[in-house]
């Protein structure tokens, strides 16, 4: 399962604690993903709240940031991407896509040899 949020969305947060604890429940791989990671502030925020929920779902488990993923074993993880090209042309930013490629090897990392083969299919499957 992959849900996705961006800063500036409005996210019920139980409604995802839940989705989380049913994953969990079901043994079900849940990655929550901040997308458009350069377009607010409060990306960071989204982030931590993304981490305290999987902190109360898995209270149990030592969390692990590698390549800019946060690892809760091969269970859960919270990522940051930016998919597209993003500007802001009044501020002259410019920043390139970013973390989709360690967004597709950091769910294969946790899947079991199966389930990488299918994910990676349909990755391969899906280019765009």
């Amino acid at each position: 399962m992959i849900y996705c949020a961006s800063p500036g969305s409005f996210a019920v947060l139980d409604h995802v604690a839940w989705l989380a604890s049913e994953c969990h429940r079901k043994n079900i791989f849940c990655a929550l993903v901040c997308t458009n990671m350069w377009a607010g502030r409060n990306r960071e925020d989204i982030v931590n709240e993304f981490c305290r929920l999987l902190n109360t779902v898995h209270p149990d488990i030592q969390r692990k940031k590698e390549d800019n993923i946060i690892y809760y074993n091969r269970v859960a993880l919270v990522a940051m991407v930016n998919s597209k090209e993003y500007v802001d042309k009044g501020f002259g930013v410019t920043k390139p896509p970013a973390g989709i490629e360690e967004l597709i090897f950091g769910i294969a990392k946790c899947l079991d040899r199966d389930h990488m083969f299918a994910w990676f299919r349909t990755v391969s499957q899906n280019p765009s």
